[in-house]
């Protein structure tokens, strides 16, 4: 409904590196942490359109974060 474009897809959020003290860091966190907590629960359906929203960039990794070779991968209990 808001035109968030359909190509630019969702990203899994199990590891986050950031420059957590920059303050358009900080504000991006802010804003995405009241979109959870207007209900928003999937942290994969919210990062990337608040991003959107402020015109902010998330460039995610191509490692692979079960099998590659700098990350042990221990599933839930």
């Amino acid at each position: 409904m808001e035109g968030y474009p359909a190509h630019r897809g969702l990203t899994e959020n199990r590891l986050l590196l950031r420059r957590h003290h920059d303050p358009a860091v900080s504000s991006l966190m802010d804003a995405w942490w009241q979109e959870l907590m207007a209900g928003i629960r999937r942290d994969q359906a919210s990062l990337q359109v608040v991003a959107w929203r402020r015109g902010t960039p998330i460039v995610p990794m191509d490692e692979d974060l079960v099998a590659g070779p700098y990350f042990v991968y221990r599933p839930h209990a």
